[in-house]
């Protein structure tokens, strides 16, 4: 399905019973403090495909599940509380610090866009991990130059339902916002 724009990303860390952490739910969506998308490339949904061989020709391909499934997520202004909180990062006296001993936690990602016909379209990778961004300083000019924070994740099937990736549109009638929160960001109890 062909998107249109891209409107924000909700990115929230996950428990260690795979439950959201609503206190730890970041939204990138333009309106607070200059942040917002500029783009995400989802890659590596489709399976590796093997073919079986007999006879001197193919006869059977196999594929099962999804390949090796990441995102690369390019963000204007990327909050340090997010960043931190989605890539394991401690802040200690005002300073964020990464190390041997940091750990980043599992994270849900949410990206919303629209179809072409103006539709609201979700997708959702459920369960990754992000590493820190790199840094890309450059120079003013005659313009000023703004750096876009790239921040790349790996995900992996959840544990409960053995599922990596979901989409939604809500023009489809069977659509429920409240299913696909649930789908996408479970919380404890539920």
């Amino acid at each position: 399905m062909a998107t249109v724009g891209f409107d924000k990303v909700i990115l929230t860390v996950l428990d260690e019973n795979e439950k959201a952490v609503p206190a730890k739910q970041f939204t990138l969506d333009g309106k607070n403090s200059k942040n917002g998308v500029v783009e995400a490339a989802i890659t590596g949904l489709a399976p590796t495909m093997t073919k079986s061989y007999a006879s001197n020709m193919a006869i059977d391909v196999s594929a099962k599940g999804t390949g090796d499934v990441k995102v690369d997520l390019s963000v204007f202004n990327l909050p340090d509380d997010c960043m931190a909180a989605i890539t394991g990062m401690q802040k200690v006296n005002g300073i964020y610090q990464m190390g041997k001993d940091n750990q980043a936690p599992y994270v849900s990602a949410e990206f919303i866009t629209s179809d072409v016909d103006g539709n609201v379209l979700h997708i959702a990778l459920l369960k990754g991990m992000f590493g820190a961004p790199d840094s890309d300083l450059k120079s003013n000019d005659a313009n000023v130059q703004t750096a876009q924070d790239k921040i790349s994740g790996e995900f992996i099937s959840r544990f409960s339902d053995g599922n990596v990736y979901g989409k939604a549109n809500e023009a489809d009638t069977d659509f429920k916002a409240e299913i696909w929160e649930t789908f996408v960001r479970p919380v404890a109890g539920a």
